[in-house]
């Protein structure tokens, strides 16, 4: 029986390798046609251009609908959990505190479109001071505000600790979590490595596809397989850190 089970295992891993593989050349092959048809570097440089054109409009405009997202969010679940300590409704202040997160996460994507911006359009000519100072102004709002949800946060949860200026916050605010707060904390941070392993897979295709069919260089393939390896082995030897200490 254990033998005809690990006969099965390896047909089925087989059988996925090749699936893969024939999914892979499929791709490939149309990737190849289309690429034929349509300039692909033209489109990026143009692509390119017109961000560079816009880029102050694409910096203020995506930085400012992402923080008004952000303080909605924020503001609704403020105003829930408050409700819910008034009330003593665990189920309004669950989803208080669900919104908030939110809205704190949401800003962080703010941060991530102005260097997308600034990193896309960066290159381009007769940018200006202006485009750096817009791009200064942009990522100051955005630490502001996260800075405000903290303390506003802090206002609702007396017994959170830390100062979202100073370095050591993430420190002093987890461990003035309760242990069902940093259970919860370990296990999305557990989940997202597991998804990030995965995800680190696709773009490693994604950037040889490009890398053979586009013509694209050298340094995307790079970023991704150095962010692969830190977190791999930064997950390592934490794993094996915390490991030595429960037998110990």
């Amino acid at each position: 029986m254990n033998r005809n089970r690990k006969g099965i295992r390896w047909v089925h891993f087989a059988l996925v390798l090749i699936i893969s593989g024939i999914v892979g050349g499929v791709i490939g092959f149309f990737s190849l046609v289309g690429t034929a048809m349509v300039d692909v570097q033209a489109v990026l440089a143009q692509l390119e251009q017109g961000m560079a054109v816009h880029v102050n409009a694409l910096l203020v405009g995506g930085t400012a609908v992402l923080l008004a997202i952000a303080l909605l969010l924020f503001g609704t679940g403020y105003r829930m959990y408050a409700d819910g300590v008034r009330s003593e409704d665990d189920a309004r202040i669950e989803s208080g505190d669900r919104r908030m997160g939110l809205g704190l996460g949401i800003t962080t994507l703010g941060f991530i479109w102005d260097f997308f911006v600034f990193g896309t359009a960066c290159g381009a000519e007769n940018l200006g001071i202006v485009f750096v100072a817009v791009f200064l102004v942009c990522a100051i709002m955005i630490c502001v505000v996260q800075v405000k949800m903290i303390d506003w946060t802090k206002k609702l949860m007396p017994e959170k600790r830390g100062d979202a200026t100073r370095m050591n916050f993430q420190k002093e605010w987890m461990e003035s979590c309760d242990e069902a707060e940093q259970y919860a904390v370990f296990k999305a941070c557990y989940r997202t490595h597991m998804f990030m392993q995965k995800l680190m897979l696709v773009l490693i295709v994604l950037c040889l596809l490009a890398r053979l069919m586009l013509g694209i260089g050298m340094s995307a393939l790079v970023a991704v397989s150095l962010i692969w390896a830190a977190q791999t082995i930064v997950y390592t030897i934490f794993s094996s850190k915390y490991s030595a200490e429960k037998l110990n």
